[in-house]
């Protein structure tokens, strides 16, 4: 299927609003408008500011829809990626002014990771001698957009920056889901004793989830949702006794984070139920670096990592590389599309915003680090968004990535001893699954799962206690024994990313409770005890977060629960960050001696506070690492920088930064001139890691009074896997000996008949044949080279073209393909129809390069109809069929697949 083009739904955006303000909500509020499952807000309007302060808007793309698009219309929201270099003062002054974008005026009402949000206003530009103004108009003004959202005068008591963060709330990636009536929201309070135990968890009941199975096509029923409704944040529990046809909504004081009138909840927008994703349950788990930091620490030995990252390397390559027997490349095609996640990035292309809501991953999961609160939809994605450079060419019907490119090919009946390309590409894909699985130490735990954690709803489960209960018998039991279960019994360490305390993972019991068997998919955590469990797993809560859980017996029993004196920053600590005192009402009382456009500027002042200073989580994690391996992991000064880790990962939210002098401290201590930890270095992508290595300096040693780092025990093995199976690979893939005679038969075909036609005077095929050989020649020599590599028919490299961004080379691809169809038809032929010339233009392509991506680059489709025909009985889909295609898991699993 080709790039959905965002133009067509931007109309129906403006005809909508234009009858119904409402309408874009996704709901039904009586203006006929929600009843189809169709909402507004879908599509991406972004830029990017060069160093220059130049700002190139870039072509608007259909993506995630959030509260304030579906509200105002996604042509109300437009944003801005800044550079890093020019963070500062002078950039956040920049900002704070009025922007004209096509005669339309934008004001930035926040930011976020470098990135700039700016609202349409009802503003007019106007122009007097050469000057420029801004004149206000009767409509909706930067003061009136903020108001809606996160009204000023009904959240005076918060500090500004609180009030600021809390922006974000209506920026997240959701979709619609329920709209409650006024009456059917409920104020509860939060289960507490000297801390709260049910942070950020409220409650539904089953009539909402019901609905919102049917609305978006779920399989089950989820227990809980992540999302947002009013002001309120977190999860949403399913109630353990409501069972009222009526949709209703419970929430805590912990999930408030803006509070409205009673007036302003008339509005339909603040009483839908924004759905960010659903609870589910994954199993197995990964691990990640800190989590392995953390249970070698409190005792797991590093050869259980060792062998558990040996043990996933050789199950992904040989499954990857197993053609023997009938039944191999069957095999070999649903290990690729497990590798590149391929179903579920089809999907999250057709869905066009629904990914997370779904269950669809466009990432690999190999960032385990999916535990973010994410208020805010993926930047990156909105800016640089999955474009039409990752769907296939439609003219050529080659796909963008690897994967899809291997899996169309293997299905058209093309073997790796036999196709070039395919063997250069699914060797590409089996390498960087081997490097990346080595680097990134997302190691699978065979007893473990990942899912939301939820507090115990109705009490029954003791402090030190949690449940594990999963919809469907697909967990493997601690014995090790073939049957798998549903339900978790025994030891259990549970942790999430991030995970720098010593403190930060945790061992409790996992039991069955009969009065919990409705509340699958989630791991419940007792709501007994002095603290909140999740409070312990690196400052957790219930709004969202996802835990590991292992109860991998050579994890469990060496596992020894750290010291409690962790879990507190020591006394220093606090001395350490400052907090901004300045409230709302502050604001408030000087708003009354200032105009109101100074007014505003001054609520910018907050909203607009990252560009003042370069975000330091990253750098503080750094520094964590550092002090870890030099210092030792429960070190004072290590735990005392994971504790500042932790307070500025929440600073946006919390006001707190760290004072000057302290950064200036512990930048020279553990950072200025020092270089990273060779294992951390390793875990960056390349071109992250020159701007980690300071210049001449080497890789910190570690003390010989502390015991060997389990990082570099791990790396030093884990390079050996990896030189061992890059070894195997080109033992086992070597390259084609010889070219694919099936695919140079038409070719060949055409000439034996172009010749007996000339025997009896009739030129015309002949022509038409001279005809395809010079234009498919003149296309060849207009490819874009990979480098000399190419030239030689070895493997392509080189960064004349590979070296380009991925929108840049499919572009080029994209137009080779189409001057390869478009530049000679079937109106220049003599004898030769529409349908063999495709045929016989693409079997010249291969005969000129049967070893270069060349042919596939403008031809894939006719090349794979020329091999399935070739191999016997085939069958003919259309490409919508095909993306839709997919193999079921108990028909897989008849083959060793899972």
């Amino acid at each position: 299927m080709p790039y959905q083009s965002p133009w067509k739904e931007l109309d129906r955006e403006v005809e909508t609003l234009r009858n119904n303000p409402s309408g874009c909500l996704g709901v039904d509020v009586g203006g006929g408008e929600g009843n189809d499952g169709w909402y507004g807000g879908k599509i991406h309007f972004t830029g990017k500011m060069r160093e220059d302060g130049h700002i190139v808007l870039q072509r608007p793309e259909l993506g995630p829809s959030c509260r304030f698009t579906r509200k105002y219309g996604s042509a109300s929201l437009v944003r801005i990626k800044v550079p890093q270099k020019l963070v500062g003062d002078k950039l956040r002054e920049y900002c704070k002014r009025p922007f004209v974008i096509l005669g339309r005026v934008f004001r930035a009402f926040y930011e976020k990771d470098l990135t700039v949000f700016l609202m349409q206003t009802d503003e007019v530009l106007s122009s007097d001698q050469n000057s420029v103004l801004i004149q206000k108009s009767d409509g909706r003004s930067i003061s009136h957009f903020i108001n809606w959202h996160n009204p000023i005068f009904q959240n005076r008591e918060q500090t500004m920056a609180k009030w600021a963060a809390r922006q974000a709330l209506a920026l997240s990636n959701s979709v619609p889901g329920v709209l409650f009536k006024k009456e059917n929201i409920f104020d509860i309070p939060d289960e507490s004793d000297e801390m709260i135990m049910t942070d950020g968890c409220g409650f539904v009941n089953r009539t909402v989830l019901n609905t919102l199975r049917k609305r978006h096509g779920w399989h089950t029923t989820p227990t809980a949702i992540q999302g947002r409704l009013a002001g309120a944040k977190g999860l949403f529990l399913v109630h353990p006794t409501d069972d009222d046809p009526e949709p209703k909504a419970w929430i805590r004081p912990s999930q408030v984070k803006i509070k409205y009138t009673e007036e302003q909840m008339s509005d339909p927008a603040l009483r839908t139920l924004d759905v960010l994703r659903a609870s589910h349950m994954k199993t197995p788990g990964r691990l990640s670096a800190e989590i392995i930091i953390n249970l070698s620490h409190n005792g797991v030995r590093p050869k259980v990592f060792i062998e558990l990252m040996a043990a996933g390397l050789e199950e992904r390559v040989r499954a990857l590389t197993d053609w023997e027997g009938p039944d191999g490349p069957f095999n070999v095609w649903c290990a690729v599309a497990s590798a590149g996640n391929v179903f579920n990035a089809r999907a999250a292309r057709e869905a066009a915003g629904e990914a997370r809501v779904n269950g669809y991953r466009d990432k690999d999961d190999d960032d385990a680090d999916d535990d973010d609160d994410e208020e805010l939809i993926d930047i990156e994605v909105a800016v640089n968004g999955r474009s039409s450079a990752w769907w296939a060419d439609h003219i050529s019907g080659c796909p963008s990535s690897l994967e899809e490119t291997c899996m169309v090919l293997i299905d058209a009946g093309f073997t790796p001893d036999t196709c070039w390309v395919l063997q250069a590409k699914l060797r590409e894909v089996i390498k960087s699954k081997i490097k990346t699985y080595v680097s990134k130490y997302n190691f699978e735990v065979f007893m473990s799962c990942t899912a939301f954690i939820v507090p115990d709803p109705v009490g029954v489960l003791e402090a030190g206690e949690i449940q594990i209960l999963c919809s469907d018998r697909v967990m493997k039991p601690s014995d090790g024994s073939d049957e798998l279960t549903n339900v978790i019994i025994g030891d259990v360490v549970v942790g999430r990313n991030p995970c720098k305390l010593p403190t930060d993972v945790q061992k409790v019991r996992a039991v069955q409770k009969d009065e919990l068997r409705e509340y699958r998919d989630v791991i419940v955590f007792s709501t007994k005890g002095d603290r909140s469990l999740a409070s312990k797993l690196g400052g957790g809560d219930y709004d969202g977060d996802k835990v590991l859980a292992i109860w991998q017996p050579e994890i469990t029993n060496s596992f020894q629960n750290a010291d409690p004196k962790f879990l507190d920053p020591a006394a220093e600590v606090k001395e350490w960050i400052s907090k901004d005192p300045t409230t709302v009402s502050d604001i408030l009382e000087g708003s009354t001696r200032t105009s109101l456009d100074h007014f505003i500027r001054g609520q910018q002042d907050f909203l607009l506070m990252g560009l003042r200073t370069l975000p330091l989580v990253g750098i503080y994690s750094t520094m964590h690492d550092y002090a870890a391996y030099m210092k030792g992991y429960d070190a004072e000064e290590t735990v005392a920088l994971a504790h500042m880790s932790c307070i500025v990962l929440d600073g946006t939210k919390t006001g707190l930064t760290v004072k000057s002098e302290v950064y200036a401290r512990h930048e020279n201590l553990y950072r200025k001139g020092k270089r990273a930890p060779f294992w951390r270095e390793e875990q960056k992508k390349d071109t992250e890691k020159e701007k980690l290595i300071p210049a001449n300096e080497a890789h910190p040693k570690r003390p010989e009074a502390l015991q060997n780092f389990v990082m570099d025990r791990i790396l030093d093995a884990s390079r050996q896997e990896r030189d061992k199976w890059l070894r195997y690979l080109d033992e086992h893939m070597p390259e084609p000996a010889f070219t694919d005679k099936d695919l140079e038969e038409p070719l060949r075909d055409a000439r034996r008949r172009a010749q007996n036609r000339m025997e009896k005077g009739c030129h015309d095929l002949h022509d038409d044949l001279q005809l395809i050989e010079h234009h498919v020649e003149r296309i060849w020599r207009e490819r874009p080279t990979r480098g000399n590599s190419e030239k030689s028919g070895n493997k392509e490299g080189g960064a004349s073209f590979t070296g380009l961004g991925i929108e840049q080379r499919q572009d080029k691809l994209r137009e080779l393909s189409r001057k390869f169809v478009t530049e000679l038809t079937a109106e220049d032929m003599y004898l030769i129809g529409k349908w063999e010339l495709e045929e016989l233009k693409a079997s010249c392509a291969y005969s000129i390069a049967p070893r270069n991506r060349f042919p596939f680059d403008v031809a894939t489709r006719h090349l794979c109809a020329i091999k399935a025909r070739s191999l016997g009985p085939y069958k003919v889909v259309t490409q919508n069929f095909y993306e839709r295609f997919r193999i079921h898991k108990s028909f897989a699993q008849r083959y060793g697949r899972s």
